[in-house]
């Protein structure tokens, strides 16, 4: 549970990053009604709690997400999305200053069962 904490505190700050002020307009809501593609962050490689992981960020908003990846030690890429192939479920979550982490949970790192598990940890929406 500690590594989701720290994951999800380092996707806060780097929100917390942008270049224009916060204003209560910009928290909660959904994702654009496009599904606006931010970027993803590929940590399936990565030693560690986030191994077997790939993020995609959605919305509208305007934080660097460099930042948290880094933070992750993944690879961030504005243009590709997270890989189809290996993917056992998503996971999304409710988004923060507009944004929404769409967590993808590769195999051999994770089951049907573990993906589930880790979603629910997190307080999100399933999907296979």
């Amino acid at each position: 549970m500690r590594s989701v904490t720290c994951a999800l505190v380092a996707f806060a700050l780097a929100l917390g990053c942008s270049s224009e002020g916060d204003s209560d307009d910009d928290a909660g809501g959904t994702p654009s009604s496009n599904d606006d593609f931010l970027g993803s962050c590929d940590t399936r490689e990565v030693a560690g709690p986030s191994q077997g992981q790939c993020r995609d960020w959605l919305g509208d908003g305007n934080a660097d997400l460099s930042v948290s990846c880094g933070g992750l030690d993944g690879e961030f890429s504005a243009t590709v999305r997270c890989p189809e192939a290996s993917r056992v479920g998503t996971c999304t979550l409710d988004p923060i200053l507009g944004i929404s982490a769409v967590y993808g949970y590769y195999e051999p790192d994770y089951d049907l069962t573990q993906a589930e598990d880790h979603c629910a940890a997190l307080d999100g929406t399933f999907g296979s």
